[in-house]
């Protein structure tokens, strides 16, 4: 967390600052992606209560991705 806390200065964020901050939540949020659809696939799941906790964590990446994408940042040069 440490390293991404560095890398962008959420103060004073300029637009090639937030882009890559948004390409860096995409990449973590494909890659959680993934490892829930091989988690899936894997299990046998037969647990219901294991198949509503990952639908949750599949419906809060998502609630997560349509945050990052629709908006534009507003930054000091462009207000």
């Amino acid at each position: 967390m440490d390293k991404i806390e560095n890398q962008f200065n959420v103060d004073n964020l300029s637009i090639e600052d937030y882009q890559k901050l948004v390409e860096n939540l995409r990449i973590r949020i494909n890659v959680l992606n993934a490892s829930i659809f091989l988690l899936e696939d894997k299990l046998d799941i037969i647990d219901l209560d294991t198949v509503n906790y990952l639908g949750k964590i599949n419906s809060e990446l998502e609630n997560i991705r349509k945050m990052i994408l629709p908006y534009p940042i507003k930054t000091q040069n462009n207000n």
